[in-house]
């Protein structure tokens, strides 16, 4: 399976499960990175923080071959988790 397929197929907006823990990501802007060494994605946005029941402070990731894949979190997922409502 190509990783990388599915790396650059996160739109903005989307919740991302990295992984198999409970890594939440909310994708608030896709970026290129700025170095063409780095191939991948730049993903902006926050991880949901569980012990304290709500979404951190904005970071960013870079997404690349070699990282978990993200599983795209569907609807109905994103409202059984209180989440429906986020852009």
């Amino acid at each position: 399976m190509d990783k990388t397929l599915a790396i650059v197929s996160v739109n903005v907006g989307d919740i991302v499960q990295i992984g198999l823990s409970s890594n939440y990501f909310h994708v608030t802007d896709v970026r290129e990175p700025t170095h063409p060494a780095a191939p991948g994605l730049v993903w902006h946005g926050s991880y949901f923080r569980w012990a304290e029941g709500h979404w951190g402070e904005p970071t960013l990731i870079h997404m690349h071959e070699g990282l978990p894949m993200p599983f795209v979190i569907d609807q109905a997922t994103r409202e059984m988790f209180g989440w429906g409502d986020l852009p």
